[in-house]
């Protein structure tokens, strides 16, 4: 695909439609999924917008490859901001980058909150507990469904 691929390709203008390149980030307005990337279908079938993003202006990926964000935005399709990492060093770097954010996703503050689990993630321990919370209550549910 990469050096490939030609401006007037139908697949590029569906693309580039679908991007707001207004600030640094060249944010993904169309469909994302429920991690937060953006998804676009190219060769037949569905795909990572960011990938798209890096085969098309930069190079193609080799197979064990992954495409990372510098500037850790998700739903950002901008080359500059994108980086071919094998897996590993991706998992890494993500790891490296959760155990410096001060919330978490739901704004606990990790100073207080915070704690590294057995896999080396960093992790909330309130959100852990309503995790645990809706778990129990699911079951419960279940539970009472399937046996009365």
């Amino acid at each position: 695909m990469g050096t490939k691929m030609r401006l007037d390709n139908p697949t590029f203008n569906r693309f580039i439609v679908k991007l707001d390149k207004s600030g640094k980030c060249w944010i993904w307005k169309a469909y994302k999924n429920k991690y937060g990337y953006g998804v676009f279908r190219f060769n037949k079938k569905m795909g990572l917008a960011h990938r798209f993003a890096f085969i098309y202006y930069v190079r193609e990926l080799l197979p064990k490859e992954t495409v990372d964000h510098k500037c850790f935005n998700r739903a950002c399709c901008n080359p500059k901001h994108l980086q071919a990492l094998s897996h590993k060093d991706n998992v890494e770097r993500s790891t490296k980058r959760n155990r410096l954010k001060p919330f978490c996703r739901h704004g606990h503050d990790q100073k207080k909150h915070g704690y590294i689990d057995c896999t080396g993630a960093k992790r909330c321990i309130i959100c852990r507990r309503e995790q645990i919370k809706r778990a129990k209550q699911k079951h419960k549910i279940r539970y009472y469904t399937s046996n009365h």
